[in-house]
């Protein structure tokens, strides 16, 4: 029976908690609460968490390959960044697009070459990961290899065909990258591929000044000799 609104105001607080309960008892739905998560979300999260079982049925189950999850974030990009190789290489075959992006600009392969190791970086390079990708830095995955100082990361993004002179919007290149982050054995890698270690970026700043900026004589002195 409804009650009308001066009637109710008077109900002691004890008689309305007792209703709320009975409701709830009778399985009426709070309003306002929680959503449940969708399909998409929850193959996001299987992904991220190396559940290959869970991962492969959702897509048989007619999940798309490119579903993104609450971050923004493909299945493939969290499967990448977790190093869960075999679901990244299902993931791949089922057509899920390496190349799509996070809102920070990032592909897969530029999360794989800042946080996992050459595995990864191979499987989504066989892929069809595209090493000249660039991020709202304007940075490629080698130029993230090189600032973290991920040496067997830079050393098969060059075999893949990376640009080892790439530059971002102010002139960086991975040498003055790797440079900053004092990284010694990118430095001598990226050198033994050619590069100049006296180009300059939009401010003037060279990779021997970015070393020295930074607190690494040794790198920097290592580059003077090779100027």
């Amino acid at each position: 029976m409804l009650v009308d609104k001066p009637i109710r105001s008077r109900l002691p607080a004890v008689i309305l908690a007792a209703c709320v309960l009975a409701l709830a008892g009778c399985g009426e739905t709070p309003v306002g609460g929680p959503p449940s998560e969708g399909r998409e979300a929850k193959f996001v999260r299987a992904a991220k968490h190396g559940s290959i079982k869970k991962t492969r049925a959702m897509l048989d189950s007619g999940v798309r390959p490119d579903a993104r999850g609450e971050s923004g974030w493909t299945a493939l990009m969290w499967a990448a960044a977790e190093e869960n190789n075999d679901i990244v290489a299902l993931l791949l075959a089922r057509g899920a697009d390496p190349e799509l992006r996070n809102e920070a600009g990032e592909t897969a392969l530029m999360l794989a070459s800042k946080w996992t190791r050459v595995p990864t970086v191979r499987a989504l390079l066989k892929g069809g990961a595209r090493t000249e990708a660039r991020d709202r830095l304007g940075w490629s995955a080698l130029m993230w290899a090189s600032l973290k100082g991920r040496t067997d990361i830079v050393r098969v993004l060059l075999e893949s065909g990376a640009n080892p002179a790439a530059t971002d919007m102010d002139g960086n290149r991975p040498l003055m990258l790797a440079a900053r982050g004092g990284h010694m054995p990118v430095v001598k890698l990226l050198l033994d591929r050619g590069v100049d270690p006296g180009q300059s970026n939009r401010f003037g700043d060279t990779a021997t000044s970015m070393a020295e900026a930074s607190g690494y004589p040794e790198v920097a002195a290592f580059l003077k000799k090779r100027r």
